[in-house]
């Protein structure tokens, strides 16, 4: 089956985006919170998985449709580097 132009990108983008899908469920579920959002981030997961099928079949899909990119909502992760406490050198006296 023959892509179109955009068939090695699509395909590209939904694996990606299948990806971070699979490692949020992950982060849901061990963090035992919200059953919305797993129930969610699964619908999501699955509808990735139905249209790489159809990208890899060479059968078209509605970009339109395609899950919106999904935060991996780690808790208690490593914040980024604190600010400097003083961002200017300390001034000597005259």
């Amino acid at each position: 089956p023959q892509q179109p132009a955009g068939g090695a990108a699509l395909l590209a983008e939904l694996a990606e985006r299948a990806e971070l899908y699979r490692a949020a469920l992950g982060n849901a579920a061990r963090e035992g919170g919200n059953g919305a959002r797993l129930r969610r981030l699964q619908r999501g997961l699955k509808t990735l998985e139905q249209m790489l099928e159809s990208v890899r079949s060479g059968k078209p899909i509605d970009e339109a449709e395609i899950p919106p990119p999904v935060a991996l909502g780690k808790g208690g992760g490593a914040p980024g580097p604190p600010p400097p406490a003083n961002p200017e050198p300390p001034e000597q006296p005259p």
